[in-house]
């Protein structure tokens, strides 16, 4: 009898921790290789002093700052690494270097020393002296006495003195009173500071006796029962004072030691938990034990196991393994599991204050309703399974039934109405019910004037009237007749789904399409108030709370709104924060508070407190979801919150919340610091620790410039930090972020501080205004050495020193001053008188060109007709020479004078080309231009191809006036010398010499030789404007060359010209630097934080110089995209939206022309304007480029300004052209468009909407295929030539259509033109013509019928 009743007591109470573990599921935030964990086996979890979480696994180590992880392996190409990844245990080493943590591996101990993040390796020595290699150690643990103990799995115990670096060697040989074996399991430091040792393979637990150094044997049985434990595999000690030994078979044993007995605990029959590895207290009362078969609670009140999680289940949010291996609870209360397989699953202690209620057996499981009755019952609609009645007291959840034809009712509405429950369905009516009888009465829409009775609101005013909401308007129930009657009507689709009612007796009806309904019993009228607002409100209203004269109003869009009742104003009260479009589903008031359940998550709102007004909680906090279901949440009488969503209901008390804000505090930790933007080494100089461990630094500089990272270490709730920070003797106020910035390490920089000393202050809160404990940096910013003090000092001396020695130079300079003065003014006149050469020749030269061209092109019409008539053709021949000398004087003069203006280094663009051929081409130009004399010309050019990046326009002009100059003077010989590195020519330049055998120059006439006008007397062939070698010496200049001449009078005279291999670099920021690297097919054009959008233009040129300089100085007026030959131009033109096309003719691969080609024969790009460029100035090259459908063609070296304007002028005809094209739905198109192809598209585009113009269906993708193109690229042609997207350009045709329609005489109406045209209304069809035509249909057919 005896044994019944034992077991039917157990029974019962196995049901009641059944019944209390269903609301107890854990949700888990998981951390595995995928969030930055080493490996997903976890052996061992520590955290320490500093609050970070350390993470040992089976391959590295890994250091934890709630947002991401530091990995520590073995490295052998650095030093102080750790030489095992397998680790098995942590532990700090305490006072006084509670920086440094011991790491137990598979080989021994490991100390990491936070100051300098370096591992060294400990030698563990024997009771013989020697080292003990291969030492896996399993256990550490720390004492008071400076002492670190390693128990470690086959070897047993260490004991190592901090003080005198010795070791004492423990193991069964020498105590087998003390030990099982030599595998110790677990080292435990009691809150009484003594060390407890337990090894595996037994049942005996030691205690360490410092006095004599030896240890006190305990037994672990049970002292009544005397059963002993199997092996012990783990233990810990509760809040009160008691040890926990757990076991192999999870026999738990309870050590008390006041009294010194052992109580066993086992689960019940059946139960089987397999090994306990790990074990915490997860609460006062509860043990929480991590098994081999999930995760078990310990009830130490009535004893009972608790099966948790299985980690099967492959729930989301459930334990994602069931081999736990070691288990952690930080300061904060949140509980870190780390697993075999699945990382580490995170508990967070909000989840504790989230309390699930899952639902009864025949109950519905997506809630949509609550209500309350007197006896403290809460009652629960839902879609899927009817009504069902939650007691809070027993945790008793039961169905009931409302209308036993029809158990699964979906409830939208719940009402207490006295004796009376209101219960409003969809699709079956509204129930009553009376609470004390349970007797039912059921109400259809019979009678009620409307379709259906669809009910998702009840509310009973304080003037007695019931008002029902439904999904087609407003009704009211008449208590004495007992029937419905629609009081205000709204159509289909108005779901009316909250009612309340404010301190001056206004009714407030929420509906979902109809927007905020105001009824008034002064007038007795409903009012739609959505649309009278002035701020704006929604139409879908979800909820309604009145407090005071606030009216809380939750919509679909527009977040949280308030109404003023006594001011008559809106607002919206989520507009500055995260949350402006967010979905409302329920306010539930609490005091000052209000919990919103939203589309992202619940919502905890405080009025008034700016950016920490919201807090925020997910899934990630307990929750069952971040998505709520409309109307299902309540705040019943004991201050508990319930909130129900499709899987269930959370439950919680708002209070907790509070509590655990006020009382979390948290630590900010830094990682690094940088000077000008790079971190700073621990090695010596400025940081001899980590900056988080040294927490100060000495700087020096005039105007230095820092960075600091940190980082609150808040594990539960991390998207929630709020940092409060300031640099003190800077900031004159506290910089507070916001909760959308506190999540990741933080970022703070500090540029041109002055010589000061300075605090950077920073503490961090959750969410709220109580900020943790403030973390400090000291930074000292000392002056640079030149404006220390004794600096100071030796400046005042030098100052009278220099004083002193002041007059005497004065007086010599002011004598040297007045010799220079007549010098400058003697020079200066001569330069005057140079530039009005200059002047005057340059006007006269610009004078002569229009004569010379119009004299050159007849002559070559003649030259083409002169057909086999030799005497005319010699006299062509005569005339076409003198025009080419002619126009060589005009370009030497005009060349002077933009080599003076400097407009030559615009068009020096540097080429890489072979410098023999360059040579080869000048020495035969110039040698068909000049007279024939009989003089030899002798070209000695290098065997191997010597190749230069250089502009050879400048050097073609150099070279040729050079030997036109050699020409002039020369009596039978001209050697041209090509000479490459090597030899007396330096490494990184080529010469070139140039040998006459004339004359020869003497020392005097050497000396004026290059300067402009200057002529000798000995020219042999005649003379010129003496401009030629001036000009080459400045050409020379520009590139970078150098020009020098050698002569021997009377027998020779040469010119030597040295030019770079490479073309130099221009200074950055001068005209030759553009900032961007060369080749990069990036945008180039310079981008500030504010501007304009610019015309996007591409450029196709293969020669990265000529790219540079073009980018230089067009990017401030263009975007430009850059390709290196026609193919990635093509595909740039297809992926990007371009203004313009400017191209280099010869390019490798895809020439100028044959892109231009390409882009006329795609109809997707062919109205783009197209400019090529080329050094080719033929006629010939010009014909076959314009031809090819090119816009404008250019000659290189060409005027930026005028390549700026030819652009301009393009993309203003492509702009007239869209400005035309967007007319057309106004005006009927008359001539052809500047572009063709632009025509015949909208020509294509026109005509089929015009066939289909009475669709109401068609779209644009209709359009698009129609005219054989993609959507995307339909919307950007159509874009690009009207100015309008294709749906506005399509609402205009019709509205064009319609406007002639009208307009002629004819018997149609209105109403059929609105068909005819593709309008489907009629009000939407004269809303958009008002705003087309400013007049109403009938007005305009009016005005122009008649006109």
């Amino acid at each position: 009898m005896e044994l019944r009743v034992k077991c039917a007591v157990c029974a019962v109470a196995m049901c009641l921790v059944l019944r209390a573990g269903s609301g107890m599921e854990h949700k888990f935030r998981y951390y595995t290789d995928n969030s930055g964990l080493s490996s997903n086996t976890i052996q061992c979890l520590y955290q320490d002093d500093k609050g970070y979480v350390w993470v040992g696994t089976a391959d590295g180590l890994d250091r934890f700052n709630s947002y991401d992880f530091t990995n520590y392996r073995s490295d052998y190409r650095r030093r102080n690494t750790l030489e095992n990844n397998c680790i098995y245990s942590l532990c700090g080493e305490g006072f006084p270097n509670g920086d440094r943590i011991w790491v137990g591996t598979s080989d021994g101990v490991y100390i990491f020393d936070s100051k300098d993040e370096s591992f060294v390796h400990l030698p563990i020595l024997g009771s013989d002296g020697r080292e003990r290699r291969n030492l896996l150690v399993y256990s550490l643990a720390a004492d008071v006495a400076g002492n670190m103990w390693i128990g470690t799995l086959g070897d047993g115990l260490y004991r190592y003195s901090l003080k005198s670096g010795t070791f004492e060697h423990y193991n069964a040989a020498k105590y087998p009173e003390a030990f099982s074996s030599d595998v110790i399991v677990k080292i435990l430091l009691d809150h009484d500071n003594n060390i407890w040792v337990a090894s595996g393979g037994g049942s005996l637990l030691s205690r360490y006796n410092p006095e004599n150094n030896r240890f006190s044997t305990f037994r672990v049985e049970d002292t009544l029962t005397r059963e002993p434990i199997s092996r012990i595999s783990t233990m810990c000690q509760d809040s009160f004072g008691d040890i926990w030994i757990a076991g192999y078979a999870c026999e738990l044993y309870k050590f008390e030691l006041s009294r010194l007995t052992f109580t066993c605990n086992r689960p019940e029959d059946g139960e089987a938990y397999g090994r306990v590895r790990s074990m915490i207290e997860y609460t006062p009362g509860i043990i929480m034990l991590g098994t081999d078969h999930g995760l078990v609670n310990f009830n130490t009140k009535n004893r009972s196991f608790e099966h948790v999680d299985n980690g099967t289940t492959n729930r989301n949010g459930r334990l994602n393994d069931k081999f736990i291996h070691s288990i952690l609870k930080d300061r904060d209360g949140g509980v870190w599991i780390g697993t075999y397989f699945g990382g580490i699953n995170y508990l967070s202690p909000l989840s504790s204050l989230f309390t699930l209620i899952e639902a009864g057996e025949g109950c519905g499981h997506i809630i949509s309703k609550f209500c309350e009755d007197p006896e403290g019952n809460i009652w629960i609609g839902s879609d899927d399974g009817g009504l069902s009645r939650y007691n809070a007291r027993t945790g008793s959840y039961t169905p009931v039934a409302v209308d036993p034809r029809d158990r699964a009712l979906n409830i939208h509405a719940l009402t207490i109405d006295g004796g009376w429950l209101w219960v409003g369905t969809y699709g079956d009516g509204l129930y009553r019910i009376d609470l004390r009888t349970r007797q039912m009465k059921h109400f259809t829409q019979a009678g009620t004037g409307l379709d259906n009775l669809d009910v998702y609101s009840v509310f009973r005013d304080s003037r007695g009237q019931l008002w029902i909401g439904t999904k087609m308007g407003i009704c009211r129930y008449d208590d004495v007749s007992q029937t419905i009657t629609c009081a205000f009507g709204l159509g289909h689709n108005s779901d009316v789904v909250d009612i309340c009612e404010d301190a001056r007796g206004h009714l407030w009806f929420a509906s979902l399409g109809k927007g905020l309904i105001r009824y008034g019993f002064d007038d007795g009228r409903f009012a739609l108030c959505s649309h009278d607002s002035g701020g704006g409100l929604s139409d879908f209203v979800s909820c309604l709370a009145v407090e005071g004269d606030n009216l809380w109003i939750g919509t679909h869009g527009c977040g949280l709104c308030r109404y003023d009742i006594a001011a008559d104003t809106l607002s919206r009260e989520f507009d500055m924060l995260p949350y402006g479009n967010c979905a409302v589903f329920q306010i539930v008031q609490n005091g000052g508070e209000l919990w919103l359940t939203t589309n992202r998550g619940l919502l905890k709102y405080s009025p008034g407190n700016g950016p920490q007004s919201i807090y925020k909680f997910t899934s990630d906090d307990g929750l069952l979801a971040n998505i709520f279901n409309a109307n299902s949440g309540i705040k019943s009488s004991t201050g508990h919150i319930y909130i129900g969503c499709n899987n269930g209901i959370n439950k919680f008390y708002p209070y907790d919340f509070t509590r655990r804000e006020n009382s979390a505090k948290l630590s900010v930790v830094f990682p690094d610091f940088k000077l000008f933007n790079r971190s700073v080494p621990v090695d010596g100089r400025l940081l001899s620790n980590t900056i988080d461990c040294q927490r100060s630094v000495r700087l020096r500089g005039r105007k230095m410039s820092f960075s600091l990272d940190f980082i609150a270490l808040n594990f539960s709730s991390p998207l929630r930090t709020v940092y409060r920070y300031r640099l003190e003797n800077f900031d004159d106020k506290w910089i507070t972020t916001g909760l959308d910035e506190g999540a990741g390490v933080q970022h703070v920089s500090y540029t041109n501080l002055p010589p000061n000393r300075y605090r950077f202050v920073v503490s961090a809160s959750t969410g709220g205004e109580q900020f943790g404990e403030e973390a400090v940096v000291e930074i000292l910013v000392l002056p640079p050495w030149w404006m220390a003090r004794a600096m100071v000092v030796a400046y005042g001396v030098l100052a009278l020193l220099a004083v002193a020695g002041g007059g005497l130079w004065l007086r010599r300079r002011i004598g040297r001053a007045h010799r220079e003065q007549i010098a400058s003014i003697t020079r200066k006149n001569k330069l005057d008188l140079l530039e009005a050469k200059v002047s005057l020749f340059t006007e006269v030269a610009n004078e002569i060109r229009t004569p010379v061209a119009l004299i050159a092109a007849p002559v070559e019409e003649i030259a083409k007709r002169a057909g086999d008539l030799p005497g005319l053709r010699d006299d062509v021949d005569i005339i076409r020479k003198n025009c080419e000398r002619l126009r060589t004087l005009v370009d030497q003069i005009l060349n002077l004078k933009s080599a003076e203006e400097g407009e030559h280094a615009a068009s020096c663009v540097p080429e890489r080309v072979d410098v023999r051929e360059v040579l080869r081409t000048v020495v035969a130009a110039v040698g068909d231009a000049v007279p024939r004399r009989g003089i030899a010309v002798h070209l000695g050019l290098p065997g191997e191809a010597l190749t230069a990046e250089m502009c050879c326009d400048h050097f073609s002009k150099i070279v040729g006036q050079i030997l036109g100059n050699a020409y002039q003077f020369a009596e039978s010989r001209i050697d041209v010398t090509l000479e490459g590195p090597g030899g007396e020519v330096p490494g990184d330049v080529f010469r070139v010499r140039v040998r006459d055998d004339g004359a020869g120059i003497d020392r005097a006439e050497k000396a004026r030789i290059f300067e402009p006008f200057y002529t000798s007397d000995k020219c042999v062939s005649g003379s010129g404007l003496g401009l030629g070698l001036a000009v080459a010496k400045s050409l020379a200049t520009r590139m970078g060359a150098v020009l020098g001449v050698e002569s021997a009078v009377g027998q020779w005279t040469e010119f030597t010209v040295t030019v770079p291999l490479g073309a130099p670099r221009p200074v950055p920021g001068t005209d030759g630097d553009s900032g961007v690297p060369a080749g990069q097919p990036a945008v180039a054009a310079v981008q500030p934080e504010v501007q304009k959008r610019l015309p996007d233009i591409l450029l196709a040129e293969d020669n990265a110089d000529f790219a540079d300089f073009f980018v230089r100085h067009l990017s401030g007026s263009y975007t430009i995209h850059c390709a290196t030959d026609g193919r990635q131009a093509l595909d740039l033109l297809r992926s990007r939206s371009i203004a313009a096309v400017v191209s280099d003719v010869a390019m490798k691969g895809m020439d100028g022309v044959a892109l231009c080609a390409a882009i006329r024969n795609d109809p997707a790009l062919d109205h783009l304007p197209v400019v090529l460029v080329s050094v080719d100035s033929s006629s010939a090259a010009k014909v076959r480029a314009l031809e090819a459908g090119a816009d404008a063609y250019l000659e290189k070296p060409l005027s930026v300004d005028y390549l700026d304007c030819q652009i301009r002028a393009l993309i203003g005809i492509r702009g007239r052209l869209r400005l035309k094209f967007s007319k057309m739905p106004y005006l009927v198109m008359d001539g052809d468009a500047a572009s063709p192809s632009g025509n015949r598209f909208m020509a294509q585009v026109n005509q089929y909407v015009m066939d289909n113009i009475s669709n109401s269906n068609l779209s644009v993708e209709d359009i698009a295929a129609a005219v054989n193109v993609s959507r995307t690229l339909f919307f950007s042609r159509i874009k690009s030539l009207t100015g309008t997207t294709p749906n506005e350009f399509l609402r205009s045709t019709r509205l064009r259509v319609a406007a002639e329609l009208l307009s002629k005489s004819n018997d149609l109406r209105v109403t059929e033109i609105c068909y005819m045209v593709g309008f489907t209304s009629t009000s939407y069809f004269a809303k958009c013509f008002h705003a087309q035509f400013g007049m109403l249909p009938t007005e305009f057919m009016e005005k122009y019928r008649r006109e």
